[in-house]
């Protein structure tokens, strides 16, 4: 009796009086800020809601009622029982739950890639410690692999360099002011033709499509005196002769500058999952595309990151102007557009999907966390305590794989650029087919990642995570499957031309079924 009241009052004392300590640490994620937020939030409000420790409250009830019965059975059955054996579990998960989990402390939370940055607080410390030590532990292993890349896996993760460049080569860019790309194919046209193939000025052949980084400077040689285009504006949309020269100086040339392609930028950024209305994230997005433009051998710094749009938009026009007079070329341009195809669906699992996938798995790892909780004044309370360890340590294993699976698909996809040497016609004409390839390694380099992670951790720690690597596998190959159907159905005319079909034989035939009855259809 005296050991009962003892440990009563032990109970007490630990669940009452126990001092608590703020705790603060980091917590990075790589391309998954938006989906971890809400989720560390979350969290926060179900630990400092009052039902939440009332539930708590009643587990500790239940367990020492069911101990109670469980101590009585076995003592009437002359079974050997303690009343340790019965408190001494609940005891520790009280002392866990007061001095771990009630005191609140900060999750830092950081993406690197997205340049986001927030503090989430009333996060109890227990989750703060295993959360924080545990990505402490991946940023370090990740900083020695980032060591010696080229392309760190903290700045271009899931290769968001080659993800630039297939969705700027890829698609025609247009510009707001519609007259200007207008006069601009019209000049290449008239003056490009002239001045390529005259003495008098440096612009050549070999010049514009391997021996430039910048074709405005090569274009700018095309503004001759004595040659006329036809310049078009809103107040005169029906073009007005004008020398080459002028149209340069006046009507092209001051246009070209880096508000125009403020749009362009935006809605490239947006295609890679940059927010281009935050002005962090479309600044990260801006520093990726210079990062873009170094597989083209342009070193860092050297331009800035309208340059990369401007480029590719003029060689855009320059290609617009050349297939008017060469056929052979739009043939080329048709085989780079199925190749780019092959990528699409690889690139958006790579650069968008999985790593939402990843956070989201870690978010349902801190949901389990409240639940499992619960079970800490239960006899369950080391099997608790282990499994959400070793869940943590899986995701930890996770994030490393990942890294180093980037950095050896990384090594792969920059082979594609090798022919890639300057930043002319060519080179963007190769764009594609390059890109295309390049986020395909990336893509299924991503997906074997998980794989490798559950592996280990199985090897280590005798973590089952296989549920969870199936259901994060089969979520990836479902999302890379829809995604090439959908690349295939609205990027290519003819899939395009087939759906816009379907949906028009479709609506015949539901407009017909609204009319008839399927007896009526039947005779």
């Amino acid at each position: 009796m005296k050991r009962l009241l003892c440990l009563t009052l032990t109970l007490s004392l630990a669940f009452f009086s126990l001092p608590g300590f703020a705790l603060d640490m980091e917590y990075v994620t790589y391309n998954g800020f938006d989906t971890l937020l809400p989720a560390f939030q979350r969290l926060a409000l179900i630990f400092t809601d009052n039902n939440y420790l009332t539930l708590f409250i009643s587990f500790i009830v239940m367990g020492i009622l069911f101990g109670g019965m469980a101590l009585s059975y076995r003592t009437l059955t002359g079974q050997q029982a303690t009343i340790q054996s019965w408190l001494w579990p609940i005891l520790i998960g009280v002392i866990i739950f007061q001095g771990l989990l009630l005191p609140r402390g900060n999750i830092i939370l950081s993406d690197p890639v997205k340049n986001e940055f927030q503090v989430v607080g009333d996060i109890p410390d227990a989750i703060v410690a295993v959360a924080g030590i545990f990505n402490l532990v991946e940023r370090s292993i990740v900083d020695v692999v980032d060591v010696a890349s080229a392309f760190p896996f903290t700045e271009d993760m899931s290769g968001i360099s080659f993800s630039l460049i297939q969705n700027a080569t890829s698609s025609a860019l247009e510009i707001d002011d519609y007259f200007l790309s207008k006069t601009l194919v019209t000049y290449i046209e008239k003056c490009g033709s002239v001045a390529i193939n005259s003495p008098a000025t440096p612009i050549s052949d070999h010049q514009i499509k391997r021996g430039t980084n910048d074709l405005r400077a090569e274009m700018a040689n095309m503004a001759l005196l004595n040659v006329d285009t036809v310049v078009y504006t809103n107040a005169e949309k029906w073009g007005v002769v004008a020398s080459c020269s002028d149209a340069w100086n006046v009507n092209i040339n001051p246009f070209l500058n880096d508000a125009n392609f403020l749009s362009v930028e935006q809605a490239i950024c947006s295609k890679v999952g940059f927010d281009s209305t935050r002005a962090q994230q479309l600044d990260r997005c801006r520093e990726r595309m210079q990062d873009a433009m170094e597989h083209f051998g342009i070193p860092a710094g050297t331009f800035n990151s309208t340059h990369f749009i401007r480029n590719i938009f003029l060689a855009q026009a320059t290609d617009k102007a050349l297939q008017n007079s060469n056929p052979d070329l739009t043939i080329k341009s048709l085989a780079n557009r199925d190749l780019m195809v092959q990528g699409i669906g690889l690139s958006v699992v790579a650069n968008e999907w999985l790593p939402q996938i990843r956070a989201i798995m870690t978010s349902v790892a801190l949901g389990i966390v409240p639940i499992m909780a619960l079970f800490l004044v239960t006899p369950l309370v080391i099997k608790v305590l282990l499994f959400v360890t070793t869940l943590f340590a899986w995701l930890t294993v996770w994030g490393v794989t990942d890294a180093v699976m980037h950095e050896m698909a990384m090594d792969a996809a920059a082979q594609q650029f090798q022919q890639l040497t300057s930043f002319g016609l060519d080179s963007i004409y190769l764009a594609p087919e390059a890109s295309a390839r390049a986020m395909g390694l990336m893509g299924k380099n991503k997906t074997y990642s998980i794989t490798i992670a559950t592996v280990i951790a199985m090897a280590l720690w005798r973590f089952g995570g296989y549920a969870f690597s199936q259901m994060t596998d089969n979520w990836a190959n479902h999302v890379e499957k829809e995604a090439a159907n959908a690349a295939i159905r609205t990027q290519t005319p003819e899939g395009y031309s087939k759906t816009l079909s379907d949906m028009t034989d479709s609506m015949a035939n539901l407009a017909m079924r609204q009319n008839y009855s399927a007896s009526n259809i039947a005779s």
